[in-house]
């Protein structure tokens, strides 16, 4: 039987990661910070409501960081945190496996 403690770090990682657009979040700020509308315009359909509340979640477990623009009008920019890079090899791992999955459920039947 498998120890809870073994189990553990998956909820961990589930209940920062998980939703529909945390990792999307995530991989457009790979390669550098953002605007609020720029991330608006890559992730597509996402609403600013949701947008601003994944943001937010993802700024607190210290992943994202939140940059006020001294601008007219005021703009944010943000950008992963140097821990929040350390997710980066992570998130290039599930792409891959994404695309592999894909490309399997794409294959004719071979049964």
């Amino acid at each position: 039987m498998m120890e809870q403690q073994e189990i553990r770090p998956f909820w961990d990682a589930l209940e920062v990661l998980c939703g529909r657009w945390k990792m999307p979040i995530l991989h457009c700020l790979c390669g550098q910070p953002l605007r609020f509308s720029e991330l608006e315009a890559h992730l597509g359909c996402i609403t600013p409501k949701a947008l601003s509340a994944q943001l937010r979640h993802l700024e607190l477990n210290g992943l994202v960081m939140r940059e006020v623009l001294a601008s007219r009008p005021v703009a944010t920019r943000y950008g992963l945190t140097d821990y929040g890079r350390t997710v980066v090899p992570l998130l290039q791992d599930v792409k891959r496996w994404g695309e592999n999955h894909r490309r399997q459920l794409m294959r004719p039947d071979e049964g």
